[in-house]
Order: structure tokens, then C-alpha cells, then sequence
């Protein structure tokens, strides 16, 4: 009987440090996706902004980077 109790303990002892685990893991990938997609986006940001400088060339870049988009 008592064998039986602390071989269902140890199960979830077990279950429990494995699944913390995938959550560090999970959330180590979310972390590390979530910079890749800031340094992207302020990337593009920068592009955006370097279309409104010059407004004689603001409908061909705006051209230019819808065709970028639409592939």
C-alpha cells in the first residue's frame, strides 16, 4: 500500500517538473520570436517613414513596396 502511494507521488512529481519544463521551453521560443518580429517590424517602420520625406517620390516607393508585398 505504501509503495503504491509514493510510486504515484514520484509520477507526479515527475509529470510536474516535465511540464514546467515545456512551459520554460515554450516561453523561451515566445520570447525569442517576439524580438525577431520587434526588429522586423522596426526595420519596416524605418522603410515606411523614408517613403514620406520626399512627397514627389512618395507614390512610386508606395508602388514600389506594395509590388514587394503582393510576392
Amino acid at each position: 500500500m505504501m509503495l503504491a502511494s509514493k510510486i504515484k507521488n514520484n509520477g507526479f512529481t515527475a509529470f510536474l517538473v516535465l511540464l514546467t519544463l515545456v512551459i520554460g521551453f515554450l516561453s523561451y521560443q515566445n520570447a525569442s520570436d517576439y524580438s525577431k518580429l520587434k526588429t522586423v517590424f522596426e526595420l519596416k517602420k524605418g522603410g515606411l517613414t523614408n517613403i514620406f520625406k520626399d512627397p514627389k517620390e512618395a507614390s512610386y516607393k508606395k508602388s514600389e513596396y506594395s509590388l514587394k508585398l503582393k510576392r
